[in-house]
């Protein structure tokens, strides 16, 4: 008995990895989105497809952590410088040889390192104000793009448009 063969023209053709057809992309839950996007700046526009504005609004965070623990530094150096001062002048008021001028300039001193702490504390809350506008700027723009027609819902909305501008839309 002979076995019939059929031409190869007529086998199964393999596709290969690369040519494979996609699959449909999955709509994006914009719920998960908005979870993610309170978990840490950027992340809710990354999962949703955004990764330029992902990008920018963890870039934004991260730069404002940074300047949170710089100013936290120098806060705390000028806390201590403050401290110092203060007790040299109690070691001052002691000492029985001190004379009016001696605790005019340690007043002096006290009064310019608390001046100092003073300003340090103004950065640091400067920069962590700074750190909770970003964060819920990057929540309110998550939600924004849940929907197409938002600002029927909201008459303001802030956010930054196309080109990388800061934008705000008042409707009425």
């Amino acid at each position: 008995k002979t076995q019939k063969v059929e031409p190869v023209e007529n086998y199964p053709k393999v596709t290969p990895k690369s040519k494979k057809p996609k699959k449909p992309k999955q709509p994006t839950n914009m719920k998960t989105a908005s979870t993610l996007s309170w978990v840490f700046p950027g992340m809710g526009h990354y999962y949703s497809g955004r990764t330029g504005k992902g990008l920018f609004y963890t870039s934004l965070e991260l730069v404002a952590l940074a300047g949170i623990a710089a100013t936290s530094s120098s806060y705390s150096e000028e806390s201590e410088a403050y401290n110092l001062a203060l007790s040299d002048y109690d070691v001052l008021l002691a000492d029985v040889n001190a004379t009016p001028d001696d605790k005019t300039i340690m007043q002096q001193t006290i009064t310019d390192a608390l001046d100092a702490k003073n300003g340090a504390m103004v950065g640091l809350i400067g920069v962590g104000s700074l750190s909770a506008v970003v964060w819920i700027w990057n929540i309110i723009d998550v939600k924004k793009s849940k929907s197409q027609s938002y600002s029927s819902h909201n008459p303001v909305s802030v956010g930054i448009n196309s080109r990388g501008q800061i934008e705000a839309r008042i409707s009425f």
